[in-house]
């Protein structure tokens, strides 16, 4: 499985993902498919992407940060508590909610 994985990457995949009966590779839409196909003997297929923004929605509240700051969503209209600021962050699939650690400590 490394060694595919390692091809794969090395074609240009955008991610990799292990499942019970093998493993799902996927490229935007510049690869060439024909010949990924053939060389693993493989089919392909398009998937829709997945919309995080109703479960982001879900999983957002505020949350305080040390002594001054409060963070939340852009879609939450609470106002921040006396004397903190509002730092207005919504998660993406490439940032989350101000709850990670890092974040905060950057913070």
């Amino acid at each position: 499985m490394d060694s595919l994985s390692g091809e794969l990457w090395e074609l240009g995949t955008a991610g990799l993902v292990e499942e019970a009966d093998g493993l799902r590779a996927f490229f935007d839409d510049s690869i060439a498919r024909e010949a990924i196909c053939a060389r693993f003997e493989t089919v392909w297929r398009s998937e829709s992407p997945f919309d995080h923004s109703p479960v982001q929605q879900l999983e957002c509240d505020p949350v305080l940060i040390g002594q001054r700051f409060f963070v939340a969503p852009s879609w939450v209209t609470e106002p921040a508590p006396p004397n903190r600021f509002r730092l207005t962050i919504d998660s993406t699939s490439a940032f989350g909610s101000g709850r990670h650690e890092s974040t905060q400590l950057c913070i």
